[in-house]
């Protein structure tokens, strides 16, 4: 035998004018003929009317999901999120070496799917062993200057230690620029200032033995 149940023909739900009632299933839930705002028939649930949980026909929910680029579980999306971090985020232990000292994420790649596509393109893209690094350490991580590469990461710690910056006589170079105006080898240099404890002048003015 049908429960008594609150007739809400007539009424209003969200998106939901209810018209009639349709029916009750065998647990006694009852249930309503809605037309939706769109044009759509939706029979729903009492309960969910009343709630507030059934809205629309699905119409809604359509319109406010959110969108998703399918990104979010790739290796372009990880190294995206930590560039991010790396830039922006204070917290994140290399802050310092990036956003610290004002490298930042261009607009150009705000968009994750702008920066899939391009790293996508690149020389030796996903290849095991390899990175994305900036041609230019002290540059932005931007694809409008063509300064992202994929390297390994023996290039990359390549990079970082040729871009290290040695101030003397009122100018500052990097290591491979000293080692070009002094013509001394880069690893010398190295070797004085990170084997010796050598002082940054003495470094850079103290002639290099020749062995016989």
């Amino acid at each position: 035998m049908p429960r008594k149940f609150q007739d809400l023909s007539g009424n209003k739900y969200g998106r939901l004018l209810v018209l009639e009632h349709s029916h009750q299933d065998d647990n006694g839930k009852t249930f309503f003929k809605c037309m939706c705002d769109c044009g759509n028939i939706k029979i729903a649930h009492r309960r969910g009317l009343l709630s507030g949980d059934t809205k629309s026909c699905g119409c809604l929910y359509l319109e406010t999901r959110p969108i998703t680029h399918g990104l979010s579980h790739t290796k372009s999306y990880k190294i995206w999120n930590h560039i991010k971090s790396r830039c922006f985020n204070i917290d994140d232990r290399s802050y310092s070496d990036y956003g610290g000292r004002g490298i930042i994420v261009h607009e150009c790649i705000s968009d994750v799917v702008m920066f899939h596509n391009h790293i996508s393109k690149l020389p030796n893209a996903f290849e095991k062993g390899y990175s994305i690094d900036r041609k230019d350490n002290d540059g932005n991580y931007c694809i409008c200057t063509d300064n992202l590469q994929w390297v390994t990461a023996k290039k990359q710690a390549e990079n970082r230690r040729n871009t290290i910056w040695l101030e003397h006589n009122g100018e500052r170079h990097t290591i491979v620029e000293w080692s070009k105006i002094l013509n001394m080898s880069e690893t010398a240099i190295r070797q004085r200032i990170d084997t010796l404890g050598w002082s940054v002048e003495k470094a850079l003015t103290v002639p290099v033995k020749k062995t016989k």
